[in-house]
């Protein structure tokens, strides 16, 4: 699993400091508000610096992905920050510019988690599914130094889910969970999947529950 990290810096250590000698954890979601805050360096340094065995994820959003002087720049500092993984959240911003900000990460060996913001605007827009299908389709179709696409699904809507399956497809595709119901899980049953959690709420679990809490 991985922990959302949006809180203050003393929230945030506290979900680094009770968590970092868990196995069930994947790694850690920098929320902007949080890098802002502590600074993207102050985060990175203070994960490395409990341990070396965790992913650490920025959710990017869609900062700086129209002008290519801004993009090459922030891929650069991402990557050179330890950044593993980038999430890349697609609205308000002409896709053509989303896949040139993914073009360029993978230059620079970073990977991507696509998220399509699928819960703000299916069933506002006429034929939102299909454009997210074809957003999808494009993205699996880009060469990229990672050998799976990985696509960021947030909400608890089932039926936003149940059509995308015509075009993932487990062999090219990581499914990247944020704050799921249970019954989401066997949509994806053939996949290979991470549930993204609230670490605050993570970590003020009694230690009993923490092994349930990774199974699932």
């Amino acid at each position: 699993m991985i922990l959302n990290c949006s809180g203050t810096r003393d929230e945030f250590r506290e979900i680094i400091d009770n968590s970092y000698h868990l196995d069930g954890i994947y790694g850690y979601k920098l929320s902007p508000e949080l890098v802002l805050d502590l600074g993207l360096g102050g985060t990175t340094c203070y994960i490395t610096g409990k341990t070396l065995n965790k992913k650490i994820l920025y959710d990017h959003q869609c900062t700086g992905v129209e002008h290519p002087r801004i993009q090459i720049r922030v891929i650069e500092i991402l990557a050179e920050e330890a950044i593993d993984e980038v999430v890349l959240t697609c609205v308000g911003t002409p896709y053509s510019k989303v896949f040139d900000w993914i073009k360029e990460a993978n230059d620079h060996e970073l990977d991507i988690i696509l998220n399509p913001n699928l819960h703000t605007w299916i069933g506002r827009t006429c034929g939102a599914e299909k454009v997210a299908q074809k957003l999808i389709e494009k993205y699996n179709s880009l060469p990229t130094f990672f050998p799976k696409k990985k696509i960021y699904l947030s909400g608890n809507n089932l039926s936003i889910f149940e059509f995308l399956l015509e075009v993932l497809d487990p062999d090219q595709n990581e499914i990247y969970l944020a704050f799921p119901i249970p019954e989401i899980y066997p949509l994806f049953k053939d996949y290979s999947t991470r549930s993204i959690l609230d670490g605050q709420a993570f970590t003020a679990l009694e230690p009993t529950n923490v092994q349930t809490m990774s199974c699932v």
